[in-house]
């Protein structure tokens, strides 16, 4: 079986990071993926991305066959150093990577190193993404006013809500940036 391959290459600006985690929304949608799946790749996407890449373009290459996801990226220049900085009790990139993907490793190429991570796809068990009940509160909401509704749908999707807040902000701010260097003195 042939893999499904998304590639991404993002310039050496955080600004960008939001981009990643639309693909991976996107990707997740497709596949039908949990919210806890979408959720341990984002923090695993965050984690490496928030390294330092030495002003150089992030890649990110996302591979989906038989039912696991294989997340690489990079390039990078020490990371295989940080991910055991701090020893096992503290919070540094090897706990969390270890704690969101199944697998993690690191691969020497063209004088740089590359995170592949490896996950399964987990499902959201052949159900919609929005359930008979989800689509009940939603009416109830919208079309009857009912706060209790729409405060009990905020809390089941919390995580979800904080995910697209946090892009949402990404992308405000990279607009307001690019608008900024646009701006003539």
């Amino acid at each position: 079986m042939i893999a499904d391959e998304i590639r991404l290459t993002l310039p050496a600006d955080d600004a960008f990071h939001g981009v990643a985690h639309l693909v991976l929304g996107g990707l997740a949608a497709r596949l039908n993926l949990s919210f806890e799946n979408l959720e341990d790749l984002e923090l695993a996407l965050d984690s490496l991305l928030e390294r330092p890449s030495d002003g150089r373009e992030m890649t990110l290459r996302v591979l989906v066959e038989d039912g696991e996801l294989r997340m690489i990226v990079g390039p990078f220049s020490a990371v295989r150093t940080e991910l055991g900085e701090g020893g096992a009790d503290s919070l540094n990139l090897g706990r969390i990577l270890d704690a969101v993907c199944d697998s993690v490793e690191i691969e020497d190429r063209d004088g740089s190193q590359w995170v592949v991570s490896d996950e399964a796809a987990r499902r959201s068990e052949g159900r919609p993404w929005v359930s008979e009940a989800d689509k009940a509160l939603l009416r109830r909401y919208h079309e009857d006013g009912d706060l209790q509704a729409r405060e009990q749908l905020i809390e089941q999707y919390m995580s979800l809500v904080r995910s697209l807040a946090r892009v949402t902000r990404i992308a405000a701010s990279s607009s307001k940036t690019s608008s900024r260097s646009g701006q003539s003195d």
